[in-house]
């Protein structure tokens, strides 16, 4: 098991005994699992795992420059994927109990959301009933306004296209290739602003 890694939170306070402690359990557990030669790679700020030192100059590296921010998980110094931590700081969920913390995180904003109760948390967001609202005739004339608008910026911009492009172009299609559709797209459109 690799130990707790929660000290390395504490750069900024790197005299603090937890600090000081973790970097004990980390310079023992990584010499454990990949210190054969009497040295490891230097976790520290300076170094950035590039380096490999003795334990001592490992150590005052880490308590001089601090270890790496992002380095949490330490596949440099033997740590291998699903390996536990031992002294686990915080309460984790078992892998059974799915984790609810976006719907913690919406009910916490919107509390009046289907009338539930800021106490009551035991029930499901989405357990409530959502009456569905139709569209009034406001609402569907302008969208068909905007997309009306979007249709004629649209073919603004294939005409511009067709005019700077030369006539001999790959790209652009003379009129046999369209069945009468290029007189339509090719007209020019008025901008509107």
């Amino acid at each position: 098991m690799a130990p707790s890694k929660g000290w390395m939170d504490l750069v900024g306070d790197r005299l603090n005994d937890v600090y000081l402690r973790g970097v004990e359990e980390f310079l023992d557990y990584a010499f454990k699992k990949t210190g054969r030669r009497g040295e490891i790679r230097c976790p520290c700020v300076k170094c950035s795992n590039t380096y490999s030192a003795t334990r001592e100059v490992v150590g005052t590296h880490l308590k001089v420059y601090g270890i790496i921010r992002n380095y949490t998980f330490w596949y440099h110094h033997g740590e291998r994927v699903g390996e536990s931590e031992s002294n686990l700081e915080s309460v984790q969920q078992s892998e059974d109990e799915p984790s609810n913390e976006m719907h913690d995180i919406l009910r916490d904003l919107y509390p009046e959301f289907c009338g539930q109760d800021t106490n009551d948390m035991d029930t499901d967001i989405f357990a409530c009933d959502i009456h569905k609202e139709e569209p009034n005739e406001e609402a569907i004339n302008s969208i068909g306004h905007l997309l009306d608008e979007v249709g004629q910026w649209r073919q603004a911009m294939l005409y511009g296209s067709s005019t700077i492009l030369p006539l001999n172009h790959k790209w652009r299609n003379d009129n046999k290739s369209f069945d009468g559709t290029r007189a339509r797209v090719t007209t020019q459109a008025t901008f509107r602003r």
